[in-house]
């Protein structure tokens, strides 16, 4: 009798433990609720926010704890969505017990568009898509390409064939020296190991010498190289190729742009070009302008030249190469200046 009734005890817990299992929450269902029930709480919501902005206090946390929790809803067609309830937690957590109405206003906003999203979501239709006739619709289309073109797989088969030569080259030269034996020091030629030493001290020599002359001897080239206003820059050596009148037309162009700076830059040089023209001097674009101008003191009859000219070529170093600023007033003096220059007798003589 006791042996049946314990028996029986233990069928009965046994049976109250597995019916607590099935019916516990974990296992039981999610419900869900419909699109319109879900939107409902969204307008509400939405409503009591906005009689929050008009007056405080505005506590907002009474209004999200409805949507705070994920909820699980269902289109017309059986498709079903969740909405998630971190946004609204999230909220809540960063605003205070009572809100400012900059932060209502932020939170109804970010109500309204989740609801633009639900109403989005539940007109539209859910149709299967089959993947690989997406793909391949793609690909025929141009649109994705899932293999290398031909250039691409030619370099891929360049550098693979240098790979394997490379490979190949590392298998000879380890051909070249005896392996060892387990517990055997190989032996190596002793010529071997002159030779690379030789080579590794030639190398470092090489790499000093080349370093030295980085140092050195490439800053000596450069120190005489002139600069400045002591020699024309590069865009400026390729003016002297062409004509002093179409320079001279140019400065005119550029002047009535209103960039004097190029306008002052092509005048002087159809200063220059004008006199070895005229026979004033032999411009030589190796030498400087200033060496021209001392030149100028030795010849019978050109010295009066010197002072304006230099004046001219010094207010040109100055625009040019000084980065001073050259104004309407500026390229109106110059321009006067060159043309008295080029007017007066000297500037005209004949070549000898």
């Amino acid at each position: 009798m006791i042996r049946r009734a314990l028996s029986f005890s233990f069928q009965l817990c046994f049976f109250a433990a597995f019916w607590g299992v099935f019916s516990s929450p974990v296992w039981a269902a999610e419900k869900s609720i419909s699109v319109a029930a879900y939107r409902a709480q969204l307008q509400q919501a939405q409503r009591r926010l906005l009689q929050l902005e008009a007056r405080p206090p505005r506590k907002i946390a009474p209004i999200l704890k409805a949507l705070t929790k994920d909820q699980i809803i269902k289109r017309s067609d059986g498709q079903t969505q969740t909405a998630s309830g971190d946004e609204f937690k999230n909220l809540i957590s960063q605003t205070n017990a009572n809100a400012s109405r900059e932060q209502t206003r932020r939170i109804r906003e970010s109500i309204a568009l989740r609801q633009s999203e639900l109403e989005a979501w539940s007109r539209s239709t859910y149709e299967p898509a089959d993947a690989q006739a997406i793909m391949r619709q793609l690909e025929s289309s141009g649109q994705i390409r899932v293999a290398p073109t031909w250039i691409q797989q030619k370099q891929a088969d360049v550098r693979n064939w240098f790979k394997q030569r490379w490979n190949d080259l590392i298998k000879w030269l380890g051909g070249l020296f005896p392996s060892g034996k387990v517990g055997k020091l190989p032996s190596v030629d002793p010529e071997w190991i002159r030779a690379i030493f030789t080579l590794t001290v030639l190398a470092l020599l090489a790499a000093i010498g080349f370093l030295v002359w980085r140092a050195v001897g490439g800053k000596i080239g450069r120190n005489r190289k002139k600069q400045g206003a002591f020699a024309f820059s590069p865009e400026d050596a390729e003016l002297l190729s062409l004509p002093p009148d179409e320079l001279r037309a140019r400065a005119m162009r550029f002047a009535e742009a209103g960039d004097f700076r190029e306008a002052l830059r092509h005048l002087y040089i159809s200063l220059l070009l004008n006199f070895d023209a005229r026979g004033v001097w032999r411009y030589d674009a190796r030498r400087t302008n200033w060496e021209h101008i001392a030149a100028l003191q030795t010849e019978a009859g050109k010295g009066t030249l010197v002072a304006p000219l230099s004046d001219i070529t010094r207010r040109f170093d100055r625009v040019r190469y000084g980065n001073a600023t050259c104004g309407q007033s500026d390229w109106t003096q110059f321009e006067r200046d060159v043309s008295v220059l080029e007017a007066s007798p000297l500037a005209g003589s004949t070549a000898p």
